[in-house]
Protein backbone atom coordinates (compact mmCIF):
# COMPACT_ATOMS: atom_id res chain seq x y z
CA UNK A 1 0.00 0.00 0.00
CA UNK A 2 0.97 3.62 -0.34
CA UNK A 3 -0.09 7.02 0.00
CA UNK A 4 -3.00 8.08 -2.46
CA UNK A 5 -4.72 4.46 -1.86
CA UNK A 6 -8.02 4.26 -1.40
CA UNK A 7 -8.85 1.60 1.80
CA UNK A 8 -11.39 -0.07 4.16
CA UNK A 9 -10.92 -2.04 7.01
CA UNK A 10 -10.60 -5.30 7.05
CA UNK A 11 -12.15 -8.30 9.47
CA UNK A 12 -9.30 -7.74 11.72
CA UNK A 13 -10.04 -3.92 11.60
CA UNK A 14 -13.56 -4.44 12.28
CA UNK A 15 -13.35 -6.73 14.90
CA UNK A 16 -11.06 -4.70 16.71
CA UNK A 17 -13.07 -1.96 19.58
CA UNK A 18 -10.45 1.08 18.81
CA UNK A 19 -11.54 1.07 15.15
CA UNK A 20 -15.17 0.87 15.47
CA UNK A 21 -15.90 4.40 14.76
CA UNK A 22 -14.32 3.40 11.25
CA UNK A 23 -17.17 0.55 10.64
CA UNK A 24 -18.45 1.51 6.89
CA UNK A 25 -16.32 4.16 5.90
CA UNK A 26 -13.75 4.34 3.49
CA UNK A 27 -10.17 6.31 3.83
CA UNK A 28 -7.36 7.58 1.84
CA UNK A 29 -3.50 7.27 2.88
CA UNK A 30 -2.04 10.19 3.91
CA UNK A 31 1.31 8.95 5.05
CA UNK A 32 3.02 6.13 5.93
CA UNK A 33 5.61 5.20 8.70
CA UNK A 34 8.40 2.26 9.01
CA UNK A 35 9.49 1.45 12.85
CA UNK A 36 11.74 -1.40 13.47
CA UNK A 37 10.31 -3.87 15.70
CA UNK A 38 11.72 -3.43 19.71
CA UNK A 39 12.17 -7.50 20.28
CA UNK A 40 13.67 -8.18 16.52
CA UNK A 41 15.48 -5.71 15.00
CA UNK A 42 15.71 -7.14 12.21
CA UNK A 43 11.84 -7.19 11.53
CA UNK A 44 10.36 -3.73 10.09
CA UNK A 45 6.78 -2.96 10.95
CA UNK A 46 4.41 -0.46 8.32
CA UNK A 47 2.40 1.79 10.08
CA UNK A 48 -0.68 3.95 8.29
CA UNK A 49 -2.29 7.16 8.71
CA UNK A 50 -5.65 7.23 6.94
CA UNK A 51 -8.65 9.94 6.64
CA UNK A 52 -11.96 7.93 6.33
CA UNK A 53 -14.94 9.93 5.48
CA UNK A 54 -18.44 8.39 5.66
CA UNK A 55 -22.48 9.01 6.38
CA UNK A 56 -20.48 9.51 9.64
CA UNK A 57 -18.46 12.56 8.44
CA UNK A 58 -14.54 12.38 8.58
CA UNK A 59 -11.76 11.28 10.57
CA UNK A 60 -8.30 10.83 10.93
CA UNK A 61 -6.19 7.94 12.81
CA UNK A 62 -2.47 7.12 12.52
CA UNK A 63 -0.30 4.09 13.66
CA UNK A 64 -2.93 1.48 11.95
CA UNK A 65 -1.75 -1.53 11.07
CA UNK A 66 -0.95 -3.32 8.03
CA UNK A 67 -3.40 -6.23 8.77
CA UNK A 68 -6.41 -4.03 9.79
CA UNK A 69 -6.86 -1.74 6.13
CA UNK A 70 -7.68 -3.58 2.95
CA UNK A 71 -7.84 -2.19 -0.97
CA UNK A 72 -11.43 -1.01 -1.19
Amino acid sequence: MKVGDLVELSQKGRDTLWCREFRGMFGVITETEERIYIDDPRVMLVYYTVMFTGRKGSRRQSRIPRSYLRYA
